[in-house]
């Protein structure tokens, strides 16, 4: 059974309808082709954390205990900030790939109904298509039109 309208609330970015508010953009579900939802800063921060952190191990012995905590400590606490921060880009013709910036939970969350939407959109489009059409009877039939122009 289908919903005729998913809702769905999260970081201040609302879905409802077959329309995706943010706070500074509308979107329409019709036009996205598809959502990914990331963690860009993972990416840039787990390397640099992994050098300090071997840096700060391997000279832990002429290290004082503060310049170690340092070392190890804040580059652990930049990954656990940047686990937080995430990226949903919503991937379009017409949008050349739209990102929003929040908290990584509420747009994984913004994300799987956004999909759910999608997909519910999709069954309702096929459902409304008539049983004996099919894309190859219709592409025969185009060449058979064409066919006599071309003689």
């Amino acid at each position: 059974m289908t919903r005729p309208d998913f809702q769905c609330e999260a970081g201040g970015c609302i879905l409802s309808g077959g329309i995706l508010s943010t706070p500074k953009q509308v979107f329409v579900l019709r036009d996205v082709d598809h959502v990914e939802c990331r963690r860009p800063l993972m990416a840039l921060l787990l390397p640099v954390a992994a050098g300090f952190s071997a840096i700060g191990i391997r000279f832990a012995d002429i290290l004082h205990v503060d310049e170690l905590a340092l070392m190890v400590g804040l580059p652990s606490v930049g990954l656990l900030i940047a686990r937080e921060v995430g990226t949903l880009k919503i991937h379009s013709l017409s949008l050349r790939g739209e990102r929003i910036w929040g908290s990584y939970r509420n747009l994984s969350k913004i994300r799987a109904a956004i999909q759910l939407a999608m997909l519910e959109a999709g069954q309702a489009r096929s459902s409304r298509r008539p049983e004996n059409f099919s894309a190859t009877n219709a592409n025969t039939q185009s060449r058979k039109d064409v066919s006599h122009v071309a003689e």
